[in-house]
């Protein structure tokens, strides 16, 4: 009897390796796209937005099937597809030969019990000798599913039989002719070698060469290539570190005075060389260097012993020289047995004819590529980058149809509020302090944390920080008697020294309010902010792509029950949330020139920081739908590196002064803050050239500027937090940096 076991991450998967690789050695597939490290890989730097979606059999604590298969959102489907999807040439189920029909009637029956969780699944390159896409096609046609299937790639390769020398003598001999003389062209260029990578430091030498040579040969086409993209140059790394340990990788060079003018990044195993990626430099395409490699490729496979050079997905007119039949790769699609699964069918299969018409038009993308240069070369290349993160469309309406529960991050249940300032007022009330009680508060502070103090009938006394944004314990002593509460900001995600102010704020007999407005999601010892307090509360959208949102954490007895405030619900949230997003993607923003306008900016700060907090104002639903999708570990690590980033490129600079020049063990950076001496100039200039900034406070409350308070005075006339958000790429904070230190 077999038992299916269900892996829906990236852990189970570890857990199950040596049996998986023990199955992959006995079905005798094509491996390469099937391995662990292929998988793992491209689960962690290709497609992060693909989660495992895995079924395994098993008989007792043996493997008997593997169907790697990952779940993919988009704007409206939810797609399940191979692990690999687009980048395996060919993809399968790994399944036992004595069990194959009962496995596959199992996944059938195992699918249809996870119906709900998808829409379509669409399983591509089963290459053409597999005997589970004929199983599956009749057992889904037997069962009543909706499904297609039909032919996809071909994929032409080579059957080796007999030597190099006879296999040549059957080639056109003017092609050879030609071939010959341009060898020696090239040869009069310099030293012209060819180079079979079998070492890793040689491997790492050489790989930025690859990348290089392949966006310089595709970069006059308007084209994807995941080959010339970040997270793909990561991906193939990894992959040939890991295939040329197992002997697996084969990537082939042409050399000219040892630099690479063509390259190979293939495969080979049991026997067979797959020819994956190939590219060759731009610069010698008259010299015919990328055939000119793949001539030694082949007279190395000839000599070497290999039974076959498979040229893998594509009919090309370059590999039809050399090969001796096709093979037929298989696509299968078919439809959840649900409703939206049966509608969302003929839609996806339009949206795939649609786009293979799109990709046959070469000049289409000739033209688009051209245009792209052209607007470049003219330097028409217009950014924005916003001081918050932005979503996309479709994340925006899939949280419209999402639950609204928030997630289990902090021990205590918080309660949520249209913004940061209601959460204050309200935490304030439920500690019930008299009327006239005194709250310490910095100097360095947003004025409408004043106004809602006030507005709960209780007084401020201000007291200085020290340039190092902590507290000014000898301004503090002599201010806190009579004192009810101490209020601290942990500003821009980085903590106050806790066990100072706890110890102090127990001597005095003080309550701890804190202000994690900058600072959701850090941590001290493994512990949130926010929940060392009698209450914390907490502004949303300075760290999330949220429209609104505040929440309370409360932590003391002293705090009267509380219920959460019910969800409100408006159009005008996802409005904003998809105008944030086209403002980013187009670097057309109305609000980088209105911010130029002082009067304009300062009197609407003004204004805002009085405006009388209406407690029954309610989080929108959206934001509570988002905040149920927020992946912390996701966020906090690219904020983080973001913030490094910086650190690297600014920390040394003489003009200014970095305020956390070490990023502490468990901080979510709300932004990378400096001083700078011309503060306001500098501010003008980047909203000039699109790049939005927050400058935390630049107009503090009446009662700081008429009472002293330097050290808070020097902060909000000099400081400019530069955006450290997830939304941001190395190519915006490279802009940013450019334009800063410009």
């Amino acid at each position: 009897m077999l038992e299916v076991r269900f892996i829906g991450d990236t852990e189970g998967i570890k857990a199950i390796e040596p049996q998986w690789e023990s199955l992959l050695g006995k079905v005798g597939s094509v491996p390469v796209f099937l391995t662990r490290e292929w998988v793992r890989n491209w689960l962690k730097l290709l497609c992060t937005k693909t989660k495992p979606f895995i079924f395994t059999l098993w008989n007792g604590n043996e493997l008997k099937a593997f169907f790697p298969l990952g779940l993919k959102s988009t704007f409206f489907v939810k797609r399940l597809e191979f692990i690999g999807h687009d980048d395996g040439d060919y993809l399968d189920f790994i399944v036992d030969t004595d069990s194959k029909e009962a496995s596959i009637e199992i996944l059938i029956s195992s699918l249809r019990e996870k119906k709900g969780q998808w829409d379509v699944c669409d399983l591509k390159d089963f290459p053409e000798e597999s005997s589970n896409y004929e199983l599956l096609r009749e057992l889904l046609k037997k069962e009543g599913w909706k499904a297609i299937s039909y032919d996809t790639w071909r994929c032409p390769y080579l059957e080796i039989n007999g030597d190099w020398d006879s296999f040549l003598k059957q080639q056109d001999k003017k092609f050879k002719y030609n071939l010959k003389q341009r060898k020696r062209h090239l040869e009069s260029l310099g030293k012209l070698e060819f180079k079979k990578i079998q070492a890793r430091e040689e491997l790492e030498h050489y790989l930025p060469q690859v990348f290089e040579i392949h966006r310089k040969r595709w970069k006059g086409y308007a084209i994807y290539s995941r080959f010339s993209t970040p997270g793909g140059q990561e991906f193939y790394s990894e992959l040939a570190r890991d295939y040329l340990a197992r002997k697996m990788l084969r990537l082939d060079l042409l050399l000219l005075n040892e630099k690479v003018i063509a390259f190979s990044y293939s495969f080979q195993w049991n026997g067979r060389y797959l020819h994956y990626t190939p590219a060759y430099d731009p610069c010698y395409a008259k010299y015919a260097s990328g055939m000119i490699l793949l001539m030694h490729i082949l007279e190395d496979a000839f000599k070497s012993g290999l039974r076959e050079i498979d040229f893998t997905r594509g009919e090309l007119q370059y590999k039809s020289r050399w090969i001796s039949g096709a093979r037929q790769n298989k696509r299968i699609v078919f439809s959840s047995p649900t409703l939206k699964g049966r509608v969302t069918f003929p839609i996806y299969l339009l949206y795939l004819f649609l786009y293979a018409e799109v990709r046959r038009l070469k000049i289409l993308r000739v033209i688009l590529a051209k245009l792209q240069q052209w607007r470049a070369s003219l330097g028409i290349k217009i950014t924005y980058i916003p001081p918050d993160a932005v979503l996309s469309p479709v994340e925006v309406f899939k949280a419209t149809a999402s639950k609204v529960d928030p997630p289990g991050y902090f021990s205590s249940k918080p309660i949520f509020f249209k913004d940061g300032r209601t959460a204050l007022l309200k935490g304030l009330r439920l500690c019930g302090f008299a009327t006239e009680e005194v709250i310490l508060i910095p100097a360095y502070v947003c004025g409408s944390v004043v106004s809602t103090i006030e507005q709960a009938g209780l007084r401020v006394r201000f007291y200085e920080v020290k340039e190092n944004l902590e507290p000014d314990f000898k301004d503090l002593e002599s201010k806190s008697t009579g004192a009810s509460a101490l209020l601290i900001i942990h500003y821009f995600g980085f903590s106050q020294p806790l066990d100072k102010v706890l110890r102090f704020c127990s001597e005095k007999g003080l309550l701890l309010i804190e202000d994690c407005a900058h600072a959701l999601f850090s941590r001290v010892g493994g512990r949130p902010l926010g929940t060392f307090g009698a209450f914390g509360i907490f502004s949303l959208r300075k760290t999330l792509p949220l429209p609104d949102g505040g929440m309370l954490l409360l932590n003391t007895e002293r705090a009267v029950e509380a219920k959460n405030i019910g969800k409100g619900y408006s159009i005008s949230p996802t409005v904003s949330l998809l105008e944030k997003w086209v403002e980013f993607k187009t670097g057309l923003s109305l609000r980088s020139y209105l911010l130029q306008n002082d009067r304009l900016r300062n009197g609407y700060i003004r204004r805002d920081s009085k405006k009388e907090v209406i407690p029954e104002n309610t989080i929108s639903t959206i934001s509570l739908r988002l905040f149920r999708e927020v992946k912390v570990e996701e966020i906090v690590n690219k904020r983080r590196e973001n913030y490094n980033y910086y650190l690297k490129s600014l920390a040394d600079r003489k003009d200014l002064q970095v305020l956390f020049p070490e990023l502490t063990e468990g901080v979510c950076p709300v932004g990378f803050p400096v001083l700078i001496a011309n503060r306001d100039g500098v501010y003008k200039w980047l909203l000039r050239k699109g790049i939005n900034l927050r400058t935390f406070w630049d107009v503090l409350p009446e009662e700081v500027y008429s009472s002293g308070y330097p050290e808070a005075r020097k902060l909000s006339e000099h400081i400019l937090i530069l955006p450290t958000h997830q939304s941001l790429k190395e190519e915006h904070l490279d802009y940013v940096i450019k334009q800063f230190t410009t």
